[in-house]
C-alpha cells in the first residue's frame, strides 16, 4: 500500500503545473478523494492525508471505478489505474456477469478467486467501460506473484485506448 501511494504522489508530481486531478481510491468499494477535481499544487498538499486514511482490503472491483470513470469523468485527458493485478470481485449484475463462469459468486467477497474467474470478472468490467471522453487509460502494474495473466490482458485493453502499460520494479519510486 504504501507503495501505491508513493506511485500516486509521483504521477501528480509528473503531472503539468495547469492539470486538475482528481484521485478516486477503490478496493471492494470507490472512494472519490476529491470530487471535481483540484489544481496540481492544491492537490500534492492533500494527497497524503487523504491517502493515509484509505483501508485495505482483499477484494477489488475494478467495475466500480471503470463505471463511475464513465458515468462522471467526460473531459479528462488521462486516467492512470494503478493496481496490482486482475480484480476479485465485480458489481455487475448476475444477467450480464455469468456467475457460473467462475463457479464461485463474485458478486459478494470471496478469500481466494480463481485466475480464470478474476480475467472473466476483468473482460467483463473493461468491455463495459465506455470512456465516454476518449481519455487516455494508463495502466501502472504493481508486481505480483500468481497473476501471469494480468499484464497481457491490460495490455490488451489499453492498447485500444492509445495508452500504455508500465510495469515498475519493485520499490519504484523511491522515497
Amino acid at each position: 500500500w504504501e507503495e501505491t501511494k508513493n506511485i500516486a504522489e509521483w504521477v501528480i508530481d509528473q503531472a503539468p503545473d495547469s492539470s486538475l486531478i482528481q484521485v478516486i481510491t477503490y478496493s471492494d468499494d470507490r472512494k472519490v478523494r476529491n470530487a471535481g477535481g483540484q489544481s496540481k499544487t492544491d492537490q500534492n498538499t492533500a494527497i497524503a492525508s487523504s491517502l493515509n486514511n484509505v483501508r485495505h482490503v482483499e477484494a477489488c472491483n475494478q467495475h466500480s471505478i471503470l463505471k463511475y470513470v464513465d458515468e462522471n469523468i467526460s473531459d479528462a485527458t488521462n486516467i492512470y489505474l494503478i493496481t496490482d493485478g486482475l480484480p476479485t470481485k465485480t458489481s455487475l449484475s448476475r444477467a450480464v456477469f455469468n456467475v457460473r463462469a467462475c463457479g464461485i459468486n463474485p458478486l459478494r467477497t470471496q478469500r481466494l478467486v480463481s485466475g480464470e474467474c478474476r480475467e472473466a470478472i476483468f473482460n467483463s468490467s473493461v468491455s463495459n467501460f465506455q470512456n465516454r471522453g476518449n481519455a487516455r487509460v494508463n495502466v501502472i502494474l504493481l508486481p505480483m506473484e500468481g497473476d501471469p495473466k494480468a499484464s497481457p490482458l491490460y495490455w490488451g485493453w489499453i492498447s485500444n485506448l492509445q495508452g500504455m502499460l508500465f510495469s515498475p520494479a519493485n520499490q519504484w519510486p523511491s522515497s
